[in-house]
């Protein structure tokens, strides 16, 4: 029998993320394309399985692919209560063996109290979230710690922070109300870019005085205005800018 020919297909059957990160891939082989991750502890429902992949689909944003199932244990149904996102970095974690696993920020914990200052901003909160990443290598398809992509930055950010957005920067733009000129883009809200034909290619998330924050090589800041965003080290510009969407 083939290692990707279905012995199985538990429509519905639920599963959690037990590893620190786990790739989601656009199918069942290792070196088909990562588009998205797992965190730890976030729940999926088991579409389709085999003897090594399980094809699965993210409750938190409905995002579908293949994951080794090594990176997944099955429970019986979904979680009763909200989950404490991890806020920070890196976490530590102690499992049920008394093993320590470091999970990054975005992951899901149970029975966890939460550190975080209730009486922040939430502006404050978010803008510190993002500039926590700063330095992070791109990544395509990541959308942790250990290496991320533009939209995976973006949705990780507001996720740390009980705001909830799709994975890619084509759904992305779909949320939030349109601001229609650069002169009033306020921190927080999120800049898209991309090709003439209307294409929506990468986002960002602006922090004030005319800067961006996006994953572009790595995590960085650069500059923002009507035409785009302008790398000051380069001195070019390499985002045509698109649309401008606020959440807050």
């Amino acid at each position: 029998m083939s290692e990707n020919q279905n012995i199985e297909n538990p429509l519905n059957q639920m599963a959690k993320c037990i590893l620190p990160l786990l790739s989601i891939r656009k199918s069942d082989a290792e070196q088909a394309e990562m588009v998205s991750q797992l965190l730890f502890g976030e729940e999926v429902i088991v579409l389709k399985k085999n003897k090594k992949w399980s094809k699965i689909k993210l409750l938190y944003d409905n995002y579908e692919g293949w994951v080794d199932n090594k990176g997944i244990q099955s429970i019986d149904k979904p979680r009763s209560t909200t989950p404490t996102i991890v806020n920070e970095l890196w976490h530590s974690v102690t499992l049920e063996n008394n093993r320590q696993l470091i999970v990054p920020a975005g992951a899901e914990l149970e029975n966890h109290t939460s550190t975080d200052d209730q009486n922040e901003a939430l502006e404050t909160k978010i803008l510190n979230s993002a500039k926590m990443f700063l330095g992070i290598p791109y990544l395509w398809g990541g959308r942790s710690t250990f290496g991320i992509d533009c939209s995976g930055l973006v949705q990780t950010v507001f996720k740390m922070n009980g705001i909830a957005l799709p994975r890619d920067a084509r759904d992305q733009v779909l949320h939030g109300e349109n601001v229609e000129f650069i002169d009033n883009i306020k921190p927080c809200d999120l800049i898209f870019f991309g090709e003439p034909d209307g294409n929506i290619t990468h986002v960002g998330m602006a922090i004030g005085d005319g800067k961006i924050i996006h994953a572009s090589g790595m995590v960085q800041i650069d500059l923002i205005n009507h035409q785009g965003i302008f790398n000051p080290e380069t001195q070019k510009y390499t985002h045509a800018l698109r649309l401008i969407k606020r959440l807050l």
